[in-house]
């Protein structure tokens, strides 16, 4: 399935889905190569932080950290 790069099927995730507790293992490594292999090595990491206390620069107004959220 590696090989064919499409998105799963409904089904194919229902099947996923009802595999038991002990495949999560394996289905992790199959995550990391399928992540390997359409996104390569590289991750980008993201953060929150709280622009109530000047550490974020942007003022989203449906972000729970927003000042537009301390004014309601």
């Amino acid at each position: 399935m590696l090989e064919e790069r499409r998105q799963l099927t409904a089904d194919e995730l229902s099947e996923l889905a009802a595999l038991p507790s002990a495949a999560v293992p394996s289905l992790a490594a199959l995550a990391h190569e399928v992540r390997l292999a359409w996104c390569g090595p590289e991750v980008e990491v993201e953060g929150i932080l709280s622009a109530k206390t000047g550490g974020c620069p942007e003022d989203c107004h449906f972000c729970s950290q927003s000042l537009a959220s301390s004014r309601r």
